[in-house]
């Protein structure tokens, strides 16, 4: 009997722990799923995986787990797992839109299509699907077509959230803000409880100019979602435009608590503490914030700009500035990126004029360039600041002794101190940069530092923000200049697209059009570089005639503005000439040609020449230009390797 009673509880035993061993892959799957409802992604998947570990072919476990890692922006990953979840759900439609979804994130918008399109010949009007396709539409800039796909989408689910904020946020985008405004209220009325409604309805209606309705939305949405970052920054934007900064500094304080490692966060709260006019934790923010990423162009401009106005020359922030740089250029200088490196040199040359080291780097990179006369000046601009290096002083004896010979040295001219004769360009810049709101009040400086390195073309101010196309024109007539340049950011996570438009002032006549793409490091330098490469090249060289001995002539171009031995240029008078307003360069008249200029000897800003032609008599005197007109230029547009920021809007939609 005890036999049988041992023998009859052992089966009890295995029995249960069988039972527990069977519920198990599935309590796991249900503690997923419930740390999934509550954005714990990170626990969720744990659980996840611990069902999947029991029972490998869980298809809600690999489901649940592929939504988490797409949740969590780790698409590869996500990938993976809807993969295992299509081979064992076969033809589920919703396994299929999540791979759909998936694949769209990888920004692999073919494949996602043809996975829309296997739903839709299973299910016509499935509304997952139609949505996918308008977003593909939008991914592929053809709004047209995504209105058409996102009307086609609430048609067959007449009050779906994501089609009416899709449509609202599109339509607004194309212009039509009473379309966009019935969406918005229909949202409104059939999900007025859901936070991104309230968040929408607040952007559109600021961009409206209603600030008291969009600090409502904003508010409900953060009733709704009391963790909702994107709301409460929306808040603190506003209220910061507003000049509330008590109130902003309050929500920006929220954001903190959200994401502390955020640099983006600690940028806004510097511009809040700047504009209440505590420089001082505004400057300690920003460093906070560059701690996070070293290489965050945006944090780094402002934080080099406050310095600049807020420091003396001499200050140690700003030598700690410039050595950030001159370290950037000694490791271009070792990968032979000398453009690039120049760049940072002189960027840190104007944080910190007396930092010896990016002088010693900015001169050599003069001598490599075969600037002999610029690479002496800076040699003597150490010595005046009595940056003592034996190197150096015997650098200057061997230079000195070399240039006796030059054409500025022969004909006794100063060499960089003529001023030249330079198209004026007015730059503006259209629009905004994503993520960093209130760069426009930092910027200008840097774009300044960047374009204004040209020496054939003068802007005119630093870089202004304009509204709209029409105001940067009326402005431009007002400022005089040639011609203006708009400049129209989009900034998208990894990099940056930067449009530039030229135009002729007088007449507001577009003459040229250049779009450059950076992703990666220094994306915004590097792009606003290339930018002022391509558009200083589009414009007239002129050189006045500075000295003349007979036939032999010194004009104020040499070396540095791309002068070769053997070039021929004409020469008109000093006044003759019309900018042109359809086109670029200067109309002259066949009869206005005074002569040619044949280059026989160059210096670095200077050359010697022969003058010959112009008839009988020599009509050329000091002061009549040489001028070389542009050439054509054509350069493909660089391929966006990201998306507009409408789709992404819509992408973001929850």
């Amino acid at each position: 009997m005890r036999n049988l009673r041992f023998l009859t509880g052992l089966g009890i035993l295995v029995f249960l722990s069988f039972t527990l061993s069977a519920e198990s892959p599935l309590l796991a799957f249900q503690r997923g799923k419930t740390l999934q409802q509550q954005s714990n992604y990170l626990s969720a998947v744990a659980e996840y995986r611990s069902a999947l570990q029991q029972n490998p072919n869980y298809l809600e476990a690999w489901v649940g787990l592929s939504e988490c890692f797409l949740a969590m922006q780790e698409y590869d990953q996500a990938l993976e797992a809807v993969v295992e979840a299509r081979r064992l759900g076969g033809r589920s439609v919703n396994v299929m839109n999540l791979h759909a979804d998936v694949l769209l994130s990888l920004a692999r918008t073919e494949e996602a299509g043809k996975v829309y399109s296997e739903v839709l010949l299973l299910e016509p009007n499935n509304t997952t699907a139609l949505l996918g396709r308008a977003q593909i539409a939008l991914a592929e800039n053809q709004p047209d077509v995504a209105l058409e796909e996102f009307q086609r989408a609430l048609d067959r689910s007449s009050n779906n959230r994501t089609a009416l904020l899709s449509l609202a946020i599109v339509a607004d985008a194309q212009g039509l803000s009473d379309a966009a405004d019935r969406y918005i209220q229909l949202a409104l009325q059939h999900h007025n409880n859901h936070p991104a409604v309230h968040l929408i309805a607040a952007r559109q209606a600021y961009q409206r100019g209603g600030v008291s309705q969009a600090l409502y939305h904003t508010a409900t949405a953060i009733n709704l979602r009391k963790d909702y970052f994107d709301a409460i920054l929306l808040q603190a934007q506003i209220l910061m435009r507003q000049q509330r900064i008590a109130e902003a500094k309050a929500s920006i304080e929220q954001l903190i608590r959200l994401q502390p490692d955020n640099p983006s966060v600690w940028y806004l709260n510097a511009v809040a503490s700047d504009a209440a006019g505590d420089t001082d934790n505004a400057l300690y923010d920003l460093e906070r914030a560059l701690r996070l990423n070293p290489g965050n162009e945006f944090v780094r401009a402002t934080w080099e700009t406050l310095l600049r106005k807020s420091t003396e020359l001499d200050s140690a922030k700003r030598m700690e500035a410039a050595s950030y740089h001159v370290n950037l250029a000694n490791g271009y200088v070792s990968q032979n990126l000398r453009i690039r490196a120049g760049v940072h040199f002189r960027r840190a040359l104007q944080l910190y004029p007396f930092s010896k080291e990016a002088r010693l780097g900015y001169a050599s990179m003069l001598e490599m360039e075969g600037y002999h006369a610029r690479y002496l000046e800076e040699l003597l601009v150490m010595q005046d600041l009595e940056m003592q290096d034996p190197g150096i002083e015997d650098a200057i004896e061997m230079y000195s002794n070399l240039l006796l010979d030059s054409v500025s040295s022969k004909w006794g001219i100063a060499q960089f101190e003529p001023a030249r004769i330079n198209p004026t360009v007015q730059i503006f810049v259209i629009g905004t940069f994503e993520g960093y709101p209130f760069a426009e009040d930092y910027l200008p400086d840097f774009f300044q530092d960047i374009l204004g390195v040209h020496s054939g073309v003068d802007y005119v101010e630093a870089p202004m923000f304009a509204p709209d196309d029409s105001d940067a024109f009326a402005l431009a007539r007002e400022s005089g200049s040639d011609y203006y340049l708009l400049i129209k950011p989009s900034v998208f996570p990894a990099g940056i697209q930067v449009s530039g438009e030229l135009y002729a002032s007088r007449t507001g006549t577009l003459l040229h059009t250049e779009r450059v793409v950076r992703e990666g490091a220094e994306a915004l330098s590097r792009s606003l570089w290339a930018l002022q490469k391509r558009i200083a090249g589009l414009f007239p060289l002129q050189a006045k005639v500075l000295a003349r001995r007979f036939r032999t002539a010194v004009i104020d171009r040499g070396r540095m503005d791309g002068l070769e031995i053997g070039d021929e240029v004409p020469i008109y008078p000093a006044r003759a000439g019309i900018i042109r307003s359809d086109g670029l360069g200067i109309l002259f008249s066949e009869s206005e040609q005074l002569g040619l200029f044949t280059v026989e000897a160059l210096d670095d800003a200077v050359a010697e020449g022969v003058i010959s032609g112009g008839g009988f008599f020599d009509r050329v005197s000091v002061g009549d230009i040489a001028v070389w007109q542009p050439e054509g230029y054509t350069d493909p547009p660089s391929a966006l390797s990201e998306f507009s920021s409408l789709y992404r809007q819509i992408r973001a939609i929850d």
